[in-house]
């Protein structure tokens, strides 16, 4: 699945969100969508799986610092189709990240890399149509 680079200038700070809106491929297993400083510093890796492996409609959500991967986080709550909108919005706090679903489900995540700026926005399975941080 490549991986696209949305954009190195997202701008999310502590205190503030990032509204993101997209539409997921029809020919995938999963998408994901990720933020950070890069792609081997990622603050948030936000991966719903319709099926990989033993993941069967199962959100993981993980962090990356320096390349390596950190404990992943699962849920549950799956609002997803393939070859249908994603909505989502993701809370930057000090401590966690709020990720809020289409749904109105919420999925708390903690701050692991304790970044000042999130600039890096990058996904795959899924093509992003708007992103807007407030």
């Amino acid at each position: 699945m490549a991986q696209v680079v949305v954009t190195r200038e997202l701008g999310l700070t502590p205190g503030h969100s990032v509204f993101i809106t997209g539409m997921i491929k029809n020919d995938i297993n999963d998408f994901h969508i990720n933020l950070g400083q890069d792609f081997d510093n990622l603050v948030l890796h936000f991966a719903p799986r319709f099926k990989i492996g033993s993941d069967v409609n199962t959100i993981v959500c993980n962090s990356r610092y320096q390349g390596v991967w950190n404990q992943e986080v699962r849920d549950n709550d799956f609002p997803f189709q393939k070859g249908q909108k994603v909505q989502l919005t993701v809370e930057y706090r000090m401590d966690e990240l709020l990720i809020t679903l289409q749904d109105n489900h919420v999925i708390p995540f903690p701050n692991r890399l304790d970044l000042k700026v999130v600039n890096y926005l990058s996904a795959a399975g899924v093509d992003i149509h708007s992103f807007n941080v407030q």
